[in-house]
C-alpha cells in the first residue's frame, strides 16, 4: 500500500486524472470535429472537481512559505511564456490573467491561505457557506479570471470537503470494500457519465459553468446539477481505484509527477494542435497516443528530480532574499 511513505492509492488516483487532464486537452483541439466536443465537456464534468478533492485532502498541514512561493514561481515561469506569445502574436498584453491551465497554481495557494484562517472542526459550517459563495459568484458579472478569482470560488466546495474529510477515512474505506462496491460504483460511474453526455448533448448544459458568470438568473439551477454530476461521478470513481500497487506501477508514476505532466503539457498540445491537421477519424487515438507519450516523457523521476531540485534551489535563493 505505501511506498516510501507514499500512498498507492491515491498516486493511482491523482495518475488516472492528470491522464484525462492532458487527453482532454490535446481532444481539446478538436471539439468541432464528430463527438469531441461531449467527450472532453463529460470528463470536465468531474475530473478538475476530483482532482481539487484530492489537493484539499493533502492539504490538512499548514503550506509553508516556501511550498507556496513555488507554486507561485511555476505560475510565473509558464504563464509568462504564454503572455509573452500573445503579447507578439495579438498585440494583446494580459498580465494577470492565468492562461489556460496554469490558474490551478494560483488558486491552490487561495485555497490553503483560506484555509489557514478557517476552524478546524467546523466543517458543517465552512462547506456549506463554500456552496453558497461559489453558487452566488455566478450572479456577479464583476468576477472574471483576472487572479484566477472566477474558479477559485467556483470550484471551492471541492477543495474543502477534501480538506475536512477525516484523514484517514477513505483508506479505511477502501480497506473494508467488498466486491460489490466496484461493481456497484462502475454501473454508477458509467450512468452517471452517461446523464452527462446526454444532458450535454440535448440540453446544451455545459460544465464550464463553474468557471464562467451565469447567462442567465437560471443557471445557478445548472450549477447546482453541474455539482451534483460530478460530486457522483468523483466519489464512484474513488470507489473504483485499487489500493493494491500490482499492476498500477504506471498510473502510480504519474500520479507521482503529476505537477510536472500539468505544467509541461499545455504548451505541447497547443503546438500539436497547430502541426498535426487529423481527420475526425483519427483525432481521438491521435490524441490518446500523444497523451500517452507526454505522461511517459514528463513521469520520468529523473527529470522530475532534476526539475524539482532546481527549482526548489531558485525557491531557497528567493526566500533567503525575501
Amino acid at each position: 500500500m505505501k511506498e516510501n511513505n507514499r500512498i498507492a492509492f491515491w498516486d493511482i488516483f491523482k495518475g488516472i486524472l492528470i491522464f484525462l487532464v492532458v487527453f482532454t486537452h490535446f481532444l481539446y483541439n478538436y471539439t468541432e470535429l464528430g463527438y469531441a466536443k461531449y467527450i472532453v465537456n463529460v470528463i470536465y464534468f468531474f475530473h478538475m472537481p476530483a482532482f481539487i478533492f484530492i489537493s484539499g485532502y493533502f492539504s490538512k498541514k499548514e503550506i509553508s512559505y516556501k511550498k507556496a512561493l513555488k507554486y507561485i514561481l511555476l505560475y510565473l515561469i509558464f504563464n509568462t511564456v504564454f503572455i509573452l506569445y500573445t503579447a507578439v502574436t495579438s498585440h494583446t498584453l494580459l498580465a494577470i490573467t492565468p492562461f489556460f491551465s496554469y490558474w490551478y497554481l494560483l488558486a491552490l495557494v487561495a485555497w490553503r491561505i483560506i484555509a489557514k484562517y478557517l476552524p478546524c472542526n467546523k466543517w458543517y459550517i465552512v462547506i456549506p457557506a463554500c456552496f453558497v459563495i461559489s453558487l452566488l459568484s455566478g450572479y456577479f458579472s464583476d468576477i472574471t479570471n483576472v487572479l484566477a478569482i472566477q474558479k477559485i470560488l467556483g470550484f471551492l466546495p471541492f477543495f474543502f470537503i477534501g480538506y475536512y474529510l477525516p484523514e484517514n477515512f477513505i483508506i479505511s474505506f477502501t480497506k473494508k470494500r467488498k466486491p460489490w462496491v466496484y461493481i456497484l460504483a462502475f454501473v454508477i460511474f458509467v450512468l452517471t457519465l452517461g446523464s452527462a453526455f446526454f444532458i450535454s448533448r440535448s440540453l446544451n448544459i455545459q460544465s464550464y459553468l463553474l468557471m464562467e458568470n451565469y447567462f442567465s438568473s437560471k443557471d445557478i439551477l445548472i450549477r447546482i446539477l453541474v455539482y451534483a454530476i460530478a460530486f457522483i461521478a468523483s466519489f464512484s470513481l474513488l470507489c473504483m481505484i485499487p489500493n493494491t500497487e500490482k499492476h498500477t506501477k504506471v498510473l502510480q508514476k504519474w500520479g507521482k509527477n503529476s505537477i510536472w505532466i500539468y505544467l509541461f503539457h499545455r504548451p505541447i498540445t497547443l503546438i500539436f494542435a497547430k502541426v498535426f491537421f487529423l481527420p475526425s477519424y483519427l483525432y481521438v487515438p491521435a490524441s490518446l497516443l500523444a497523451t500517452l507519450l507526454v505522461c511517459a516523457i514528463f513521469s520520468f523521476d529523473k527529470l522530475n528530480n532534476f526539475l524539482n531540485t532546481y527549482t526548489d534551489k531558485a525557491v531557497n535563493l528567493i526566500a533567503k532574499r525575501t
